[in-house]
Formats: structure tokens, C-alpha cells, sequence
């Protein structure tokens, strides 16, 4: 019997849209191999389980502490 992997939401904070784009790529690539990775866009109703943020980014450190 096979075993039905969860999908895990992530929420990119303070990044631009071109390495949006990388992160996108990148988990395309790692769907392939079982995981399944789900970015959820600012606003979504769904819950993140993820964050991945740009500590570079002030502005995206303050919305993570929020």
C-alpha cells in the first residue's frame, strides 16, 4: 500500500519575483522525487506551514513577526 505524502505550504517573504521563480523551479524539481511543495501567494486563506524569508529584507522580518 502506498503512503500519500502531505503537501506543505510555503509563503516567500521579501524576495523578487525572479527568485520567486528559482524557489518555483527548484521545488518542480524536488515534486518529481515525491515531495510535494505548494507557494501560496500573499492573501491566500490557506495556512502556511513554511516560511521562507529574505533576512535581508527588513520590511519581510517585521511580516514574519507579526
Amino acid at each position: 500500500m502506498s503512503q500519500k505524502t502531505p503537501t506543505i505550504a510555503i509563503r516567500l517573504l521579501g524576495f523578487s519575483p525572479k527568485e520567486e521563480g528559482t524557489f518555483s523551479t527548484v521545488l518542480a524539481v524536488v515534486r518529481e522525487k515525491g515531495c510535494r511543495y505548494l507557494i501560496l501567494k500573499p492573501g491566500s486563506l490557506h495556512d502556511y506551514e513554511l516560511y521562507i524569508v529574505n533576512a535581508e529584507d527588513l520590511k519581510a522580518l517585521a511580516t514574519l513577526s507579526d
